[in-house]
């Protein structure tokens, strides 16, 4: 009979957004409940995350009070099969974030005093309740700058984490608008526009995202096949009034890490092609021998520094389910692995290759960088 009771009363807090303490004890005496199964009922009801008021919001109060009543209109769940049709390792993520109530009519101003008094269940609902948020902007954000979505979801959701840290009810207002800001400065700070090796510093970074929006939308084949002609980085020196040398460092780092023709035009314009392979070979194998095998071989299958004699190549094709060589080539480079293929090889988890990923490249950049500077891009 409890069961039927609860789940009356939470279908009247779906259908109202919230319930009175009248309206419970008004049915919990018409069922003749006894006193230990009221605190039981009760503490059920708390537990699904309804709110119970001491009276009803006043209509005057709905209409003036800034709230973070759920307005959406857009369609989330068309928006769940976009990103699971791009990234199907993110299905039980989408699939646990359909379940969840979106946010209530004054639901933050009821939990924001629970979470000062360390709440754990207000500040999980908080974050539960603005977990689709997050995941839209992180959607948005990956297909504008063509970032990988996991990453981009994870950035986004600890952004979502420190607006909840951060978050004052009397110095702020709504808090979907505040939690924007942070989720967004979040995935901002730690997107790596088409796969840099090397960390933008946030001054260069915003020059940098509008030369890869207007290449993304004038020159999309730059992409494809990058090459650093005279015309494209004057044109570009002209739209957006800077010089070329600033326009050719940009261009460097949004071409592909192994592309012929940028290492041509750039770096080895008067030498062959067999010499050219042999030069970069050994620049590169040079630089990753000085790293841990483990950090090595992560780095390698990361950005397909390998060749087909580096590795078992029909093993790791096994483990990952696909091909990854494509050919000898001029330089005999392949494919990239993601961290779910690279972890998989390893039996390990995706953070762990991810660390020790990070751990090599901090180390690559402390040997390039030049004597004396702190920081280099």
């Amino acid at each position: 009979m409890n069961d039927a009771i609860i789940e009356k009363l939470f279908l009247q807090y779906q259908q109202k957004g919230f319930l009175t303490n009248d309206e419970i004890l008004a049915e919990l005496v018409f069922s003749n409940v006894s006193i230990i199964q009221t605190e039981r009922i009760c503490s059920e009801l708390l537990a699904k995350g309804v709110l119970i008021s001491d009276s009803a919001p006043s209509k005057k109060r709905e209409s003036n009070l800034n709230s973070d009543y759920d307005k959406a209109h857009i369609d989330y769940n068309a928006l769940y099969e976009k990103i699971i049709g791009k990234e199907p390792n993110l299905k039980f993520l989408v699939n646990y974030i359909r379940k969840i109530q979106p946010p209530q009519l004054h639901e933050v101003e009821k939990l924001y005093p629970q979470i000062q008094e360390e709440n754990d269940f207000a500040r999980n609902r908080l974050f539960e309740m603005n977990m689709r948020m997050a995941l839209k902007l992180a959607y948005q954000k990956a297909k504008q700058f063509q970032l990988l979505l996991e990453d981009t979801v994870q950035n986004a959701m600890i952004g979502l984490f420190e607006a909840i840290e951060n978050f004052d009810l009397t110095k702020h207002e709504k808090f979907q608008g505040y939690s924007t800001f942070w989720i967004l400065n979040s995935v901002n700070r730690n997107k790596n526009i088409n796969e840099t090796l090397i960390t933008i510093p946030t001054h260069f970074l915003e020059m940098h995202e509008k030369i890869y929006k207007y290449l993304y939308e004038e020159h999309k084949d730059f992409f494809e096949e990058p090459i650093l002609s005279a015309k494209l980085i004057s044109e570009i020196s002209s739209f957006f009034y800077i010089q070329e040398d600033v326009v050719k460092r940009h261009l460097i780092l949004l071409s592909p890490l192994i592309d012929e023709s940028v290492l041509e035009d750039l770096f080895f314009e008067d030498f062959s092609d067999e010499v050219c392979d042999k030069i970069f070979a050994e620049q590169i194998n040079t630089l990753l021998d000085e790293l841990k095998p483990k950090e090595r071989q992560v780095l390698k299958f990361r950005f397909g520094l390998y060749r087909k004699s580096d590795f078992d190549y029909d093993n790791v094709c096994k483990l990952v389910n696909q091909k990854i060589y494509g050919g000898e080539g001029k330089y005999g480079y392949s494919q990239t692995l993601t961290l779910e293929q690279v972890a998989n090889l390893y039996g390990l988890t995706r953070e762990r290759i991810r660390q020790i990923e990070n751990k090599g490249l901090k180390k690559l950049r402390e040997k390039l960088r030049p004597f004396g500077e702190t920081e280099s891009y």
